[in-house]
């Protein structure tokens, strides 16, 4: 992502997150699951269970990111084999792993939609993608975008993560 459309995502995201949903704080533990650039915010929710968001920012295809949800029931962030972990399901089998990581979109979408802060270009306008970008720009063309991903969280995540908890209560 060009550094600038990274800073500003970087500085938006957590103020938004922040102002519709409080208990969530960022989360500063190394974890060798974090991928380059990734920020990851949880909430514990008890003990010793934690859930997380992550922002993910493309590093294929330079400004764009997407969001990941998980759980970990070990008071940790959740050690997997690879990101995101599995696929979520209608009859909620995945809510059986301890841990888990998986990629919002799923929650509404069969393919994997990303938000494009500024399309990355090829061909003769490669050029173009190390241009500078003022930050008055950079913030308004991510700004929409973080409150459209906060709003997808807020409406399939978050519900789909108090199913989560919930399930924890049964068993």
């Amino acid at each position: 992502m060009k550094k600038e459309f990274g800073k500003a995502l970087r500085s938006i995201f957590p103020r938004k997150l922040k102002e519709e949903f409080p208990d969530f704080t960022p989360f500063h533990e190394k974890s060798e699951m974090l991928g380059s650039g990734e920020r990851a915010y949880y909430f514990q929710a008890s003990k010793d269970v934690k859930i997380f968001l992550l922002l993910v920012p493309n590093i294929k295809a330079p400004n764009d990111f997407t969001l990941e949800i998980g759980w970990s029931i070990l008071n940790r962030f959740p050690k997997i084999n690879s990101k995101p972990y599995g696929r979520i399901s209608s009859g909620r089998g995945e809510f059986k792993h301890p841990e888990c990581i998986l990629r919002l979109s799923q929650l509404w979408s069969n393919m994997d939609p990303w938000w494009e802060v500024a399309p990355y270009h090829f061909g003769t306008d490669w050029q173009k993608n190390y241009d500078p970008v003022p930050k008055e720009e950079a913030v308004a063309k991510v700004t929409p975008l973080v409150v459209d991903a906060i709003q997808k969280f807020k409406f399939f995540g978050h519900p789909y993560l108090l199913e989560f908890l919930a399930s924890l209560a049964k068993s």
